[in-house]
């Protein structure tokens, strides 16, 4: 028997792909290519964003030098009804969310609310990011001052909305 069930993966060959890059590598598949999102391997922590239609990336990645990452965490990378959303936690803390219909042309960042409309969402590591029943999700982890670790999350079903609460990303 197999594992929960499941048959053994037949992989195709390998393409090998060997680049340097920052932390927190993230990849998803927006208009039939494959996007990665990564935070930039030196002090700026700033965010880089390569595309491949074939197993071969852009070179070079598009330099986002205008989006400044929080050190040791990294980008959170999703595409949902038509937009390749990008999320990270900034250096001050929160929790930032940006798109683009192109995957080049980004949206200037907006703010993460927590779903009762009230704060700025704060995060202390990478953000993550999914689409489940037609649903973005926005997940990340917030440490206390009691020392109790949260994991906390905000999900919208028509993309980004303002200050409109139960459950849903509020965007600044």
């Amino acid at each position: 028997t197999f594992a929960q069930g499941a048959p053994p993966l037949n992989f195709a060959p390998v393409v090998q792909y060997t680049a340097q890059l920052g932390t927190g590598g993230e990849m998803t598949v927006f208009n039939g290519a494959m996007y990665l999102a990564f935070m930039a391997n030196d002090s700026s922590h700033t965010l880089y964003v390569k595309k491949s239609t074939n197993g071969t990336w852009s070179v070079p990645a598009n330099h986002y030098s205008n989006i400044v990452m929080m050190a040791s965490t990294g980008p959170a990378v999703a595409a949902f009804n038509g937009k390749l959303y990008v999320s990270y936690t900034g250096t001050d803390g929160y929790v930032y969310l940006i798109s683009s219909t192109d995957g080049v042309n980004f949206t200037s960042p907006i703010h993460v609310y927590y779903y009762n409309g009230g704060s700025l969402a704060q995060a202390n590591a990478q953000p993550s990011m999914a689409v489940a029943d037609n649903v973005l999700w926005i997940g990340w982890e917030r440490n206390a001052q009691n020392t109790s670790t949260y994991a906390e999350l905000a999900g919208t079903p028509d993309g980004v909305q303002t200050h409109v609460g139960n459950g849903k990303i509020l965007a600044s």
